[in-house]
């Protein structure tokens, strides 16, 4: 048993899960991947990381919680698999577990001629919740289970 989920400890520790909120890294991974996206344009705003209330407790959760920081994310798009490439990427490369809570897409131009250039066609307004667990493992100075 302890090879078995130890391992897969690593594995969510190794994705960004386990430990503590990467927030440098997933604004990063923002603006590289709408840079290699080529979007138009990308903003974003994140909240204060917020207490999780798991909502079944065990014994085994005693010395472990859980975050979730909620993101919102404006996004000028070409096309709309560009939505589907960012989040694709986003979720292979920011750390943390990923949920799309909610995405709205507004068309931008209706003129045939002006659907095809690389400008904004579509203007996409997404909120994400990214969660993160800390273990009592994570030892880092300032923060306390």
């Amino acid at each position: 048993l302890i090879e078995k989920y130890h391992q897969r400890y690593r594995e969510l520790q190794a994705v960004g899960f386990v430990g503590y909120e990467q927030r440098v890294d997933w604004i990063e991974s923002i603006h590289n991947t709408a840079k290699d996206l080529d979007l138009p344009s990308v903003n974003y705003s994140v909240e204060s990381q917020q207490n999780l209330v798991i909502p079944v407790a065990t014994r085994a959760a005693v010395d472990t919680r859980a975050f979730v920081s909620h993101l919102s994310l404006e996004l000028g798009l070409v096309h709309e698999l560009d939505l589907m490439r960012f989040m694709n990427r986003q979720n292979g490369e920011a750390p943390g577990i990923m949920k799309v809570d909610q995405c709205e897409l507004t068309r931008q131009n209706s003129e045939p001629q002006q659907l095809l250039t690389a400008e904004t066609n579509i203007h996409a307004r997404c909120d994400l919740m990214i969660y993160t667990v800390i273990t009592e493992d994570a030892n880092v100075e300032g923060v306390h289970l």
